[in-house]
């Protein structure tokens, strides 16, 4: 959880915790922790680690969407230099198809038998690695950063044929969307529980359940294209499996189960507004039976189109439901 473990490295633990005493998300992404190390240190047997291993890889995969076909890595060595004691190559190999990726590897010179191999890959396209490999008991490399370019521009997005990891996504996106079958109202229900983390309405609070915002937090909150503080709060609700879309869904309705219940049991309208609609259809499709109808006004795009035509400077993940474009868009959840 990087936002507690920034404020602990600059404050310290201590002068944290009074912080975050009283803090609802806080609390259970501890609780959650703590299983977590508790579960880790019960393992006694090989065998209990081997199932524990393969349950955290099955985990973990799924979450991952997946792995991605395997294609030819196409590496090729672009440059080479020699130095004291070793040579320098630098690489580019493509990941997937168009998905550059620039590589360095230090090759010890002057040595017979097995020598050790110093490799780097550099995995923030589409800037490519100049970097170079460092010695991890020095502050500075032993050859200049010019040994380490792998192009001409220093930008593995100038060579033919490159795609962006934007377009990857989109080529994704519309894999999904071609493979996803039709879901029956039922089958959406439960999906839309889980993808978004929603409980059933039973299991609901009587009231609305508050943003994580604290005022004497606003120090460390990411701001600009690094985050908001609205998707620093969903990225601590992933860690629950849970979404911003999914609370704030939840929210509406607790609302509408109220305002049914004032209504002597009959169905009420559901009406939003710009971005909320995303929210307001996945109230309607985990609890419909609480709508007479469904009333959008200036509805936001479907996750498509913003995966497929992407804005970096004004997207946000916190609209998002993890993994959802498997079974579902947002639009397809009302009528």
């Amino acid at each position: 959880m990087k936002v507690v473990f920034l404020a602990m490295v600059i404050f310290g633990e201590a002068a944290l915790l009074p912080l975050l005493a009283n803090m609802p998300l806080i609390d259970e992404i501890a609780a959650r922790d703590k299983a977590a190390d508790d579960a880790v240190a019960a393992i006694r047997t090989p065998e209990e680690l081997a199932a524990k291993q393969c349950a955290w890889r099955t985990w973990w995969l799924d979450a991952l969407g997946g792995m991605p076909a395997r294609t030819p890595l196409n590496a090729r060595v672009v440059g080479s230099a020699e130095f004291d004691g070793f040579r320098l190559e630098n690489i580019i190999f493509e990941s997937q198809p168009g998905v550059y990726v620039s590589a360095h590897l230090a090759i010890p010179t002057g040595t017979t038998g097995v020598s050790p191999v110093a490799a780097r890959v550099d995995a923030r396209p589409p800037v490519t690695g100049v970097s170079p490999v460092v010695d991890a008991t020095s502050a500075s490399p032993p050859f200049p950063a010019e040994a380490t370019f792998c192009t001409p521009t220093h930008q593995v997005r100038d060579l033919p044929g490159f795609k962006s990891v934007y377009a990857l996504i989109a080529d994704e996106a519309r894999r999904l969307a071609k493979e996803r079958k039709p879901r029956t109202r039922e089958e959406l229900r439960e999906i839309v529980r889980r993808r978004a983390g929603m409980r059933p309405l039973a299991e609901l609070p009587a009231t609305a359940q508050k943003p994580f915002d604290h005022p004497k937090f606003g120090w460390w909150y990411l701001s600009g294209v690094f985050g908001t503080r609205r998707e620093n709060e969903a990225a601590m609700l992933a860690t629950l499996g849970r979404s911003v879309v999914g609370r704030d869904a939840e929210n509406i309705l607790i609302d509408a189960a109220a305002r049914v219940k004032a209504n002597g049991g009959k169905p009420v309208p559901l009406a939003a507004k710009g971005w909320d609609c995303i929210a307001a259809a996945h109230a309607y499709a985990a609890e419909p039976q609480l709508f007479s109808e469904v009333r959008f006004t200036e509805p936001p795009p479907s996750w498509m189109e913003l995966v497929t035509n992407p804005d970096p400077a004004h997207d946000s993940y916190a609209i998002a439901v993890w993994g959802a474009l498997k079974d579902y868009d947002w639009p397809d959840l009302v009528p």
